[in-house]
């Protein structure tokens, strides 16, 4: 069976957000086995999941009021893609780094901070 996965270590980018062009930053943190996909926002956890949803105008938002993060489906594009399970998203602003625009440097931020096996089984969703 397949190990879950995070991140070796901790990676920073900056940038303006999309939406808003406001000044903006993602920390990636590893996060513990299960402890899946969440967001950090002024210190209050985010989960990604469909319950969440708030918004879908222009992008995907979670969360509400001063807890809500925008645009976050290139980030999550990025998670899945690379096969990260468990991570922590600390973010200043109300949307990540546009960057290029794709997902792509969220995935450089995943290689650089490298990839590690956690010692529990990967969850499937069917």
């Amino acid at each position: 069976m397949a190990k879950q996965r995070t991140i070796a270590k901790e990676v920073s980018l900056k940038g303006i957000g999309l939406h808003t062009a406001h000044k903006t930053s993602v920390t990636f943190k590893p996060a513990a086995a299960n402890a899946g996909v969440f967001f950090m926002k002024n210190g209050v956890k985010i989960t990604p999941d469909a319950s969440k949803v708030s918004n879908t105008v222009r992008g995907t938002t979670i969360g509400e009021g001063e807890n809500a993060v925008n645009t976050v489906e290139h980030l999550l594009a990025a998670f899945v893609g690379m096969g990260i399970d468990n991570i922590c998203v600390v973010i200043t602003a109300d949307e990540p780094p546009i960057g290029d625009g794709s997902a792509m440097p969220f995935v450089k931020m995943i290689e650089e901070a490298g990839i590690v096996e956690q010692d529990a089984e990967k969850r499937y969703y069917t």
